[in-house]
């Protein structure tokens, strides 16, 4: 309903009122949105919002939820964990994790259609596990992790307990080739040799977990239901694939077109619908002003719909 009033009105911003306390702003277009996004606004985790509140008990005052200061300590310490050549040696265990997808899809496939969004999140998670935490359990094969916030927390202070007792007794092992998000966390120093306290490295596993799991089952979902629909586009991207890689996992960013095809699909289904801002004084967003203490969504969804900026926006992958 919303992406149709966008649509239709060619809006910048939109405002609507959820109580009859207060309106909620939602920014739709790139022109409004990177003035908030340019911004170090906060946040909200207050009353006037649950959708970071809610997650507090579940990812703690990780980098999804936390602000200011704190934010940006943990996010300088943890940068090095997503350096290129940190990344590089994962991709054996992507193929691993890959492996064992393909041949559960390969059984399900013998039934006729195949529900993939369960199977895909499993996969992600697996993946999740044995890159950051080098965690190798029987994910796929038995099933996802209950959904409840003990036994996630539990089940990150175990392993984090364990990986430092192991390297207070060994300390060799971080000069091993690839190093895990985890043994990242607990040797990370920022400038005052301060390094995150038990909290700070569970609530980051937590979210790490979360955040590289979740929204990457669900552009993948997407993506293999469009390579589905739109065969044209699949047979391009098998025989780029095909001619590219090879036996060489080194050409992986020669892989172009792919990549666009994955743009297009995180475009069209966009993983992550929406975040939320809260002002601390008041702004100007073109013709309109927006008070302090305004709740200001970031349309991701309808920006990738806007008619101002795609013409064409409700024509996917062809």
């Amino acid at each position: 309903m919303f992406t149709a009033k966008v649509q239709k009105t060619r809006c910048k911003i939109y405002s609507m009122c959820m109580t009859f306390i207060f309106p909620l702003y939602t920014a739709v277009h790139p022109d409004t949105i990177k003035i908030l996004l340019k911004s170090s606004e906060p946040k909200p985790k207050g009353l006037i919002t649950g959708l970071y509140r809610m997650l507090l008990p579940w990812l703690g005052d990780g980098l999804l939820v936390s602000n200011g200061a704190k934010w940006e300590r943990n996010r300088r310490l943890l940068t090095p964990a997503f350096h290129f050549d940190i990344l590089m040696p994962y991709v054996n265990i992507y193929n691993k994790v890959a492996d064992i997808l393909i041949e559960k899809l390969s059984d399900m496939s013998t039934t006729g259609s195949v529900e993939i969004c369960n199977p895909i999140s499993q996969a992600t998670l697996d993946t999740m596990l044995r890159c950051s935490l080098s965690y190798e359990g029987r994910i796929q094969e038995e099933g996802r992790f209950k959904e409840l916030c003990n036994y996630v927390h539990d089940f990150a202070d175990s392993i984090i307990a364990s990986r430092k007792q192991a390297l207070l007794k060994n300390p060799e092992q971080l000069k091993k080739r690839r190093l895990d998000f985890l043994d990242i966390l607990l040797t990370a120093r920022d400038e005052h040799d301060m390094g995150l306290t038990d909290m700070e490295i569970r609530a980051e596993v937590d979210t790490f977990l979360f955040e590289g799991h979740d929204t990457t089952a669900s552009a993948l979902s997407w993506a293999i239901y469009c390579l589905a629909k739109y065969p044209k586009e699949q047979q391009k991207v098998y025989e780029e694939v095909t001619n590219v890689l090879k036996d060489k996992e080194e050409d992986l960013p020669k892989v172009k077109y792919l990549q666009l095809f994955i743009k297009e699909v995180m475009r069209y289904h966009s993983p992550v619908p929406l975040i939320s801002r809260i002002l601390t004084k008041d702004t100007q967003f073109g013709d309109v002003m927006l008070p302090e203490g305004s709740v200001l969504d970031v349309g991701i969804v309808f920006m990738n719909h806007h008619p101002d900026v795609w013409s064409d926006h409700d024509v996917s992958i062809r």
